[in-house]
């Protein structure tokens, strides 16, 4: 078993990859309805934990160790990042296209915003 981090950051390569094996990797998962629902399960385990994280500081206070917030961060970006590559799986024949607005949203929050929280974090 992989600890949380190492985990995350693998994730983090097959779902924001673009190299040839992160998209294979990426494409294994998305057709396999098994491998999706455990992937759900494991990321959904990553959100309690953070919930949990917030949860041990009611006031946020700044209490929560850098560590502790980078986790949050990259398990939220894994969990979104699965999202929409299964809205995206399940909806190849209808062609979803997503406004440019919100494209350029989630492209600046994942690749600039949570990348660089999160390398500061570690």
């Amino acid at each position: 078993e992989l600890p949380p981090k190492v985990a995350i950051a693998v994730l983090e390569n097959i779902f924001g990859g673009n190299n040839p094996s992160s998209v294979a990797a990426r494409e294994a998962i998305l057709s396999s309805p098994a491998a999706c629902k455990e992937l759900e399960v494991a990321l959904r385990a990553g959100i309690d934990q953070a919930e949990n994280i917030l949860l041990s500081d009611p006031l946020f206070s700044r209490n929560l160790h850098e560590e502790d917030v980078a986790f949050i961060l990259r398990v939220c970006a894994g969990y979104g990042r699965f999202a929409l590559h299964m809205v995206a799986a399940e909806c190849i024949e209808n062609e979803v296209h997503f406004t440019d607005q919100a494209k350029t949203l989630l492209d600046w929050t994942t690749e600039k915003v949570l990348s660089v929280l999160c390398s500061k974090a570690t």
